[in-house]
């Protein structure tokens, strides 16, 4: 009997303990829950009746507003030790609610960031603070962070709420921005440079371009006064021809003819007659330079009439070339610089073919529009390789061709020259009609 009371003791000892083990575990869930702010309220049964305990400030709708905001939240003490904190200041701290509670906050606040941390706090504490502190969190980084502080009492305790909101989106956002700033900045300070540099550049051309067009004004002066100056000379030259050797010359041939009619010698008249020929034909030449220097026809009778005139002076001493004029307008007037230009310019181009040519045929072309004149010689020669500019001309020996080109940009025209070696050669000008009316009028 007795060995069976002390097994049901026993047994009810056992079960007694396992009861209270229970309730501990029971209590302790309880107690964890409560610290965590996992329950509203807890119910206590007393004598039959139970009974529901409210926890003091436990609003169920404000508690989940706290338990699911973006923003960091916590409440600490006047000492910074942390009684309270939600998910979100777990993760800004990337530590667990449990590891944070009772821990001093402090202890994350960034060294250099101590002293404000100090003033939000006692701030805090008489009214309302806010700034921005670094804190760390557990990964050892740290994480700007915009702490607003409230005073807030707690069972005569003085305590703090704080609203935490992390600020690393907007600090890089920020970064971006300032970046972006500071990359329109250096690129508008660079394009107001390179605009500056390029308006230096362009006042520096547009000096060089006017001082170039007043060297080539004055270029073209100097050529017009040269161009006037050996006009003059051929003309006192061309006087002194006419005037002395040409006379001379034709007064000899007439002598000469005087002679063979005097003599009976057939054989001394044949020979007479032949030097009165060839005086005569001196004379021819020398009448031809002489009007080659300075044709009369030309004054009188306008360009179409002076080119004729010399084309049939070479015709009357050279059989070959055959030069023939195709004009289209016989009675324009214009400027005499310009007609003389253009005349010495036909002159210096046959002449250049029945020297270096080898041409059978020379065709000068005349023709005028509303517009322009235009003027051709072009001849069947040999043509030669064109060089590439003037300076090239002169040095392979086309004097004569430089000197048409400044002749008719001396009177505004243009100029240029078609060649090939085999296929002949083709010189052209092209004169603006209105530019030469207006030095008529």
């Amino acid at each position: 009997m007795s060995s069976q009371a002390n097994e049901t003791s026993d047994a009810s000892l056992q079960q007694i303990i396992d009861d209270l083990r229970a309730r501990l575990a029971d209590a302790e869930e309880i107690l964890q829950a409560i610290a965590l702010h996992k329950v509203d309220a807890f119910v206590v049964s007393k004598a039959d009746i139970e009974q529901v305990y409210t926890l003091r400030g436990a609003d169920h709708a404000y508690q989940v507003i706290l338990e699911t905001m973006n923003e960091g939240a916590a409440t600490i003490g006047a000492d910074s030790i942390i009684y309270y904190c939600n998910p979100a200041f777990s993760a800004l701290l990337q530590r667990p609610v449990e590891q944070l509670l009772g821990t001093s906050l402090i202890q994350f606040v960034h060294a250099e960031d101590l002293p404000l941390y100090t003033a939000l706090i006692e701030q805090g504490l008489a009214e309302r603070s806010r700034g921005e502190v670094m804190l760390w969190n557990a990964g050892g980084r740290a994480v700007p962070v915009l702490l607003s502080c409230s005073s807030l009492k707690l069972d005569d305790l003085q305590s703090l709420c704080l609203v935490a909101t992390d600020l690393t989106e907007q600090k890089r956002q920020a970064e971006i921005v300032a970046a972006e700033q500071f990359a329109r900045d250096a690129l508008e300070q660079r394009v107001h440079e390179r605009t500056a540099e390029l308006i230096k550049t362009n006042l520096r051309l547009e000096r060089e371009i006017e001082e170039r067009k007043q060297a080539e004004i004055a270029l073209t002066e100097v050529r017009q006064r040269l161009s006037q100056s050996q006009e003059t000379e051929r003309l006192l030259l061309a006087r002194e021809l006419h005037d002395g050797p040409l006379q001379e010359v034709i007064g000899m041939a007439f002598d000469l003819l005087l002679l063979a009619q005097t003599l009976e010698d057939q054989e001394q008249v044949a020979k007479v007659t032949a030097i009165s020929e060839a005086v005569q034909k001196t004379a021819r030449h020398l009448r031809l330079m002489a009007q080659t220097l300075r044709p009369p026809v030309l004054a009188h009778l306008g360009l179409a009439a002076a080119v004729r005139a010399h084309i049939k002076q070479i015709q009357d001493i050279k059989e070959k070339p055959v030069l023939t004029l195709v004009c289209s307008e016989e009675n324009w007037s214009m400027p005499e610089e310009t007609s003389l230009a253009l005349l010495r310019i036909v002159q210096q181009a046959i002449q250049n073919a029945l020297q270096h040519a080898d041409a059978e045929r020379i065709e000068i072309r005349l023709s005028f529009d509303e517009t322009w004149l235009h003027l051709e010689i072009e001849d069947d020669g040999r043509g030669f390789t064109k060089p590439y500019n003037r300076v090239k001309f002169a040095r392979d020996g086309h004097l004569g061709v430089v000197g048409m080109a400044e002749r008719a940009e001396a009177i505004r025209g243009q100029f240029d020259v078609l060649s090939k070696p085999g296929q002949g050669t083709c010189i052209r000008i092209t004169l603006p009609r209105s530019v030469q009316q207006q030095e008529t009028t």
